[in-house]
């Protein structure tokens, strides 16, 4: 089985290009074991949709274009980063 540091790697990894199967699948068996791999990917996960959210809108509207439930995921995931750090 795979480290929580090396599933890290993975979860971020995932999100900018498709993991090979072998790699998927270690990621996945982790997962299933690991609540705190679970929350790190769907935190980040909630992270990367908020930034792509925010430049899909134009520059004047960046600060209108995300909603006050988007802002509130992002602050809560943000926060629940910087607790796993400490």
């Amino acid at each position: 089985m795979i480290t929580c540091r090396r599933a890290t790697e993975l979860i971020s990894k995932e999100l900018d290009t498709e993991l090979p199967l072998a790699q998927r699948v270690g990621l996945e068996i982790h997962s299933l074991v690991c609540s705190g791999c679970r929350r790190y990917r769907r935190q980040l996960s909630t992270v990367d949709n908020a930034v792509r959210e925010l430049l899909a809108a134009p520059a004047s509207d960046r600060d209108a274009a995300l909603s006050a439930a988007s802002k509130e995921n992002l602050k809560a995931a943000l926060q629940g980063l910087l607790d796993q750090e400490a």
